[in-house]
């Protein structure tokens, strides 16, 4: 619902196609939407390909599309016929490194969290670790107590808010993936599948075959493939065969492997000794990068949340320059930032002055957490087998989400 929100910001009137995977959620979208929202502006279709079909067919000013690349490809191709611009958001294989200065039992808390939420079916959550071959067993050793004293030896032990899989369709790809994917499976496994409740216990698979079908698509599940790596540079090399992923993150206490890391690998957002958590800033960017094969070497400024000064912070996210000599009437001084760009037929895009530089860059979001004494530990507390969540801790999470104070109390600060 956060484009909604956006889009209505901006004055739009919006048409919502939620996936028909997921009928629950999607009949809770159009319920609350038919309540709350007014219905001469905002409607939701339910359906499958052929609603889909009709709606791309039709002439709009803007798509959003949410899913995967095979299906963003068909939207892209449908948007073409009009002109019309896109904004895909489409998720990949994002890459966890654990280096060998890393906080180990920090890494391990904060990967499990969010990777075994809500069955793992988040687009930027950790899709395969690499953690250098010094640290492997210790991290393995404590990533399984982990899960276990989470979900329990059958994963069940937390099935009440664990989260089920989408589809009976994604059970069954989930499962494939594991058979076929070789190494060693140190917890869960295809044995505690049941397809008719769509469970998938959590499972870490350690040492797969890298060419196995698991590491040829996003996972998108409760599964966790672990790599060993033997040296920083070496990290570089399996990932930059693959597509840029949403997320990239990295686990360390070295400023020049993060350093590098970042340099190296392209991706949607980062995160430093963390994961999922720069999604969290309203003032930080979700995208993913240009494709290299459309865009090459192209600037790919960082967003550091948490690490500049906060005037300097926000000069980069303003997209006019501050004029010091500038007056009334200069008109000069005006005309050179403004954008030039198109709407529909006149075009798309914008590329005058501080414009065509954003245009050519991609604004990448890096979140970078503590590992100090005392600030060790998870964005909000890790799960215990057997023991529901505490009655405040969805109170936080929507709070997270949409803030603490009003907008209008934000507004007068």
């Amino acid at each position: 619902m956060r484009p909604l929100t956006t889009a209505i910001a901006a004055g739009n009137c919006v048409v919502m196609k939620p996936s028909e995977l997921v009928p629950r959620c999607a009949e809770l979208m159009q319920q609350l939407v038919e309540k709350y929202l007014d219905p001469r502006c905002f409607r939701v279709v339910q359906g499958a390909i052929p609603e889909t079909t009709a709606l791309l067919n039709l002439r709009w000013d803007h798509i959003l599309y949410t899913g995967n690349g095979h299906v963003g490809r068909i939207v892209m191709a449908a948007a073409a016929k009009h002109l019309t611009p896109v904004t895909l958001e489409l998720g990949g294989k994002s890459p966890v490194v654990v280096d060998e200065t890393a906080k180990i039992d920090v890494a391990v808390k904060r990967i499990a969290l969010m990777k075994w939420a809500i069955s793992g079916q988040i687009c930027v959550n950790a899709d395969y670790v690499f953690v250098h071959r010094s640290k492997e067993q210790e991290f393995l050793e404590k990533l399984k107590a982990t899960v276990l004293s989470m979900t329990g030896e059958d994963g069940k032990g937390r099935a009440d808010d664990y989260g089920l899989i989408g589809s009976e369709k994604h059970v069954d790809r989930i499962e494939h993936l594991i058979s076929t994917a070789g190494g060693t499976i140190l917890c869960g496994g295809t044995e505690g599948i049941e397809r008719e409740n769509r469970f998938v216990p959590p499972t870490v698979i350690q040492r797969p075959n890298f060419d196995a079908p698991i590491m040829q698509e996003e996972i998108f599940g409760p599964v966790l493939p672990v790599f060993p790596n033997s040296h920083h540079d070496c990290l570089v090399l399996p990932h930059v065969q693959q597509e840029i992923p949403l997320a990239f993150y990295i686990f360390s206490e070295s400023s020049r492997n993060v350093e590098k890391a970042l340099n190296y690998i392209q991706s949607g957002g980062a995160c430093v000794n963390t994961i999922f958590e720069h999604l969290l800033p309203e003032t930080l960017p979700l995208g993913p990068s240009t494709s290299p094969s459309t865009f090459s070497g192209g600037f790919e400024p960082n967003l550091w949340a948490r690490s500049m000064p906060q005037q300097f912070y926000r000069q980069l996210l303003n997209p006019i320059p501050f004029v010091p000599n500038w007056h009334a009437g200069d008109e000069l001084s005006v005309v050179q930032f403004l954008s030039s760009g198109g709407l529909g037929e006149s075009g798309m895009g914008a590329y005058h002055g501080k414009f065509g530089f954003d245009e050519f860059s991609h604004r990448r979001a890096v979140f970078v957490k503590s590992t100090l004494p005392g600030m060790q530990g998870t964005m909000f507390p890790l799960p215990e087998a057997g023991k529901p969540s505490p009655d405040w801790l969805y109170s936080l999470l929507v709070k997270l989400q949409v803030g603490f104070l009003p907008q209008g109390l934000k507004d007068s600060e």
